[in-house]
C-alpha cells in the first residue's frame, strides 16, 4: 500500500516546497499581530499530546508569569466558518460541534482565558486583541500556519514514532520534510523516551530537545454511580476512542491495570450519533465489560448523548521536565 501511495506523497512534497518557498522569499505575506505569539504545533499528523501540552503552557504563563493569555485554534471539525468565540474566560459558550471538540474541551478546562476559532488565524487573533488585548495568543497547531508571524516556535514529537510515520502524507505521518524542522525554536518530546531512530533523526540535525513527562488519572462520569468501587484489577473494559494516537491510549489504560476486553478506535475527531453508540455499548455488555473508557476530548461528544452504561474517563496532563527551560521559554 505505500508503494502505491509513493506517487502522491511526491506531489504533497512538491505542493509543500513551493508553499514554503514562497513563504521563505516572502512573496506570500506573514502578518504580525500587536502582542507576544506562541505556536504550539507539529510535523506530525496528530498523536502528539498537543492540547494538553497547550493547556499546561496556558496555565503556566497565567499563573506562574502573570500573563493576560488566550488562545487561538482553527477549530477542526467544527460545523462553523470564521471568527467564533468558544469562551470568554467562563466556560464555553456554544456546542462543541460549533468550535470544534478540542477548543471546547479547553475551554471546559481553562478558566479567565478567551479562545477563539478562525481558519484565518490573523483575523482571529485581531479578534482577541480588539475584545481581550493579551499579552500572549497561543496558536493552536500553528506549525504550518505561516501566515501569522510567532515569536516562539514549539514543536512537539511523539517519542513513539517509527521510521515508518516519518514519510511524507499519504505514505506516512509527515505534514513536511523532516528537515523543515530545523524552523522550530524549541522541541519537546512527549509520550515516551524517543526510540533510536527518532534520536537518530535529531542527532544528525544537531538538534536540542527536551522532555515532558505524561500524568494519567481517571475521571468518573456521570454516568458511573459513586458507590462503585474502581477495583483496577479486577475490572474488564472496552476502549472506545477517536483520537490521533489510539496506541498510547491502549498502553495508557493498560498501565492502570485494567483488562481490556474490547477496543474500538475511530478517525480523530469522529463525531460520535446515537445509533453507532447503543451498538458499542450492547458490544461492550456482550463482552461483559464493567465499564466503558474513553478519552476527555471524545467525552466532549459523548456527553450529550444517552448512554445506559458506565463510562470512565482518561485525563492526560503533560509538564515539562525541565524546569529550568522554562526561564528561558518566557524570557520575552
Amino acid at each position: 500500500m505505500r508503494f502505491f501511495l509513493y506517487p502522491f506523497s511526491l506531489l504533497f512534497q512538491l505542493i509543500v516546497f513551493f508553499r514554503n518557498f514562497l513563504y521563505n522569499k516572502n512573496i506570500l505575506k506573514t502578518y504580525r499581530l500587536p502582542c507576544i505569539v506562541i505556536s504550539v504545533g507539529n510535523i506530525t499528523v496528530g498523536g502528539t499530546g498537543k492540547t494538553p501540552f497547550v493547556i499546561y503552557l496556558s496555565n503556566i504563563l497565567k499563573n506562574n508569569y502573570h500573563y493576560k493569555v488566550a488562545i487561538l485554534s482553527r477549530g477542526y471539525g467544527r460545523s462553523t466558518k470564521g471568527t467564533v468565540l468558544v469562551s470568554n474566560g467562563k466556560g464555553p459558550l456554544h456546542d462543541w460541534s460549533i468550535v470544534g471538540d478540542e477548543p471546547y474541551m479547553m475551554s471546559k478546562k481553562l478558566k479567565e482565558i478567551p479562545i477563539v476559532v478562525d481558519e484565518n488565524r490573523f483575523r482571529g487573533g485581531s479578534f482577541l486583541i480588539k475584545k481581550h488585548n493579551p499579552d500572549i495568543i497561543i496558536l493552536d497547531d500553528g506549525f504550518q500556519h505561516r501566515s501569522l508571524y510567532r515569536d516562539l516556535d514549539i514543536v512537539l514529537l511523539n517519542g513513539n514514532d517509527s521510521k515508518f510515520n516519518y514519510k511524507l502524507l499519504p505514505q506516512g505521518l509527515l505534514r513536511e520534510p523532516w528537515q523543515n524542522i530545523k524552523r522550530a525554536d524549541k522541541i519537546f518530546i512527549t509520550k515516551n523516551y524517543p526510540n533510536q531512530f527518532l534520536l537518530k533523526q535529531l542527532k544528525n540535525k544537531k538538534i536540542k530537545f527536551y522532555f515532558t513527562k505524561t500524568h494519567s488519572k481517571i475521571n468518573k462520569s456521570n454516568y458511573l454511580k459513586e458507590n462503585i468501587n474502581l477495583k483496577f484489577e479486577e475490572s474488564k473494559v472496552f476502549l472506545l476512542s477517536g483520537i490521533g494516537d489510539p496506541k498510547s491510549f491502549t498502553k495508557t489504560v493498560n498501565d492502570l491495570n485494567y483488562k481490556i476486553v474490547g477496543i474500538k478506535n475511530f478517525p480523530d475527531h469522529h463525531a460520535f450519533n446515537q445509533q453507532a453508540i447503543n451498538k458499542l455499548i450492547e458490544l461492550a455488555k456482550t463482552l461483559k465489560a464493567d465499564y466503558i473508557v474513553t478519552t476527555e476530548k471524545d467525552w466532549v461528544k459523548l456527553d450529550s448523548l444517552k448512554l445506559n452504561f458506565p463510562f470512565i474517563i482518561v485525563d492526560i496532563k503533560i509538564e515539562i521536565v525541565e524546569k529550568n527551560v522554562l526561564k528561558n521559554l518566557f524570557n520575552f
